[in-house]
Formats: structure tokens, sequence, C-alpha cells
């Protein structure tokens, strides 16, 4: 079943992402890092509902979403390194990007695997809770308990200079999860869960502005984490009024690509064009936001879609069903 919300949702957070890195924003406004925040809660909700549709052994839920997530990473990357745009990495870096092993003062070969690092983690608590228990309810117990614990001890301990509070922002997806299966939440007029969505896009770039203006996004969880909740479940609740899209069903398809493409991207333009988001008029971003956007797309069509397919061929039998 196709969750069309979600989808468009996918497709507005990578595009959030990648057009921050190509214009030039009055007044230095940033979406890039709250797609990024609607991505975690988005994906506290989806995990939960795979859990709850395909019943799986730990180790085969865990190797689905690794699969998921891998290949297509480990190629952009090698893709990266080949154009220049990163540099070999050492055996450390190797081991960051291959393990989706979140080390700490490091970061990932490709700057933004460090998002996939707290999905992993996510997946591999997910994975714990169906190893442990077998009723929906209790795993998610569990599981809330668990993000709490990576909170204060990861986000709050380890990170205590930048306390993002990321893994909240899965608890929030995994609250929305809870109320979506209650039909109360869905006969309430949606008029009020389109102001809800309206106000959670208009606080995530007005706390930007008027919070963090010098780019230090701490308690991330809280002014972008919140926002991406109201913004996450109001359209979810609203599933049912929202149209049918082909354009946008296929953007949100290809999110996984725009979002790992689109800097390797902008630096192939950077390198030809000696292209400069500062320096470049309106109408050259959006050019150059268009080409960004084809280039995901022809990966995700020719390069993500037939990977999933040979996967699920190959393996969804003995590893994946």
């Amino acid at each position: 079943m196709t969750i069309y919300s979600i989808q468009y949702l996918r497709a507005i957070a990578a595009l959030m992402v990648a057009a921050n890195h190509v214009f030039a924003y009055p007044y230095d406004i940033e979406t890039g890092e709250q797609g990024v925040d609607i991505f975690f809660v988005i994906s506290g909700f989806i995990i939960l509902y795979i859990m709850e549709k395909n019943q799986r052994t730990y180790g085969k839920f865990l190797m689905s979403r690794f699969f998921r997530i891998a290949p297509l990473y480990y190629l952009i990357t090698l893709f990266a390194i080949i154009i220049g745009f990163i540099d070999f990495p050492n055996l450390l870096h190797s081991l960051q990007a291959i393990t989706f092993i979140k080390f700490y003062k490091t970061s990932p070969p490709l700057a933004v695997g460090w998002t996939l690092e707290y999905e992993f983690i996510f997946y591999s608590l997910c994975s714990f809770s169906i190893l442990i228990f077998s009723k929906q309810n209790i795993r998610i117990i569990l599981i809330l308990v668990m993000l709490l614990c990576a909170v204060i001890l990861i986000d709050f301990v380890i990170f205590s200079e930048k306390k993002y509070g990321h893994f909240a922002e899965f608890g929030f997806g995994i609250i929305i999860y809870l109320i979506y299966r209650l039909e109360f939440f869905k006969r309430i007029n949606h008029i009020y869960y389109i102001f809800l969505a309206l106000t959670g896009f208009f606080l995530l770039i007005y706390t930007d502005i008027a919070i963090y203006k010098n780019n230090f996004t701490y308690l991330r969880f809280v002014y972008w984490g919140v926002p991406s909740f109201l913004i996450v479940l109001s359209l979810l609740l609203i599933e049912d009024k929202i149209f049918q899209s082909k354009f946008l069903l296929y953007l949100g398809n290809a999110s996984y690509s725009i979002y790992l493409t689109h800097l390797p991207t902008i630096y192939i333009f950077e390198s030809i064009f000696s292209y400069d988001k500062y320096n470049s008029f309106f109408i050259w971003q959006i050019f150059i936001f268009i080409l960004v956007v084809l280039f995901a797309c022809f990966i995700h069509t020719f390069v993500e879609k037939p990977i999933a397919n040979f996967i699920k061929i190959k393996f969804d039998k003995k590893i994946l069903s």
C-alpha cells in the first residue's frame, strides 16, 4: 500500500536538502537541515509501519534495511571519489562508510552519510526489539526506551557540544504511528490539520531565522523536530483528502537518489562551469537545480531501481522475505 503523503513528504524533504545547496537564500535561510529532520520523523513512522505489515525475523528485517540503503550509498561514494569530490578515504573512514558505525569526531567520506548512521542505529534497535519480543506494542515500548537512552548517551553525553537530539525525532515518528492507528483523529476536520502542517513549515523557517542565527543548531529535536512532527502527523491524518500525483510520487520514490547524488552533482557544475550560488543569477540557480534533480532521477530509474529489483530477485526468498 502506497502512503501518498509520506512519499510527497520524502520528495519535499529531499528537494529542501538539494535546494539548500543550490540556491542562495535571502537572510541565510536554511532548508537542508530541516529536510533531514523531516526524514528522521518519517523513518520513525514508516519503520514501525513496515514492522507491523511485514512480519520478519530480526535478521531478515535488518538485512532488508541494509540492502535498502547500502548498495546505492556505496556506489555514490565511489562515484564521488572518482570525480574528485571527496578524497580517497583512509581505513577509519572506509570502515565508517561500509559499516554505518558512528565514530566520535569523524564523518563518513560522503558527508550526507552521517544521517544514514543514525538511521542504521535506529534499524538495529528495531531489529533488537523483534528479537526480544513478538508483540508489536511491547516492541514499541522497548524501542522508545532505547531511543531515550540513545538521546541521553549519544546526543547529550558523547556529542554534548551539539545536543541535536535526532534519536528523539525517530521517537516522534513512532508516536505518529500510534496516533495514525486510531480512527478518532482521522475524523477531525481536515482544515485543522492543514493549519498544523502550514504552522510546522512556518516554524521550520522562523526558528532558523530567530534562533539559529549563528548556524549552531543545538536542540534540533525541539526547534525542528517538533515542527516536523506536526507536518508529518497532519498530512498522514488527511491522507484520504490528498490528491494523487504520479510526478510527486515519482520524486518521493527518487528521494534517496536525490539526497545522495545532489552534492557530487553540484560539484561537477562547480568544477566545469565555476558555479557559485552566491555569485550566480537566480535563473542560473534554477537551471542547476533542475539538472541536479534530473540527474538524480536518472540514477533512481537506471541504477537504484535495477539494483533493488536484482536484490529482490536474487535474495528476497532467502534473506528478505
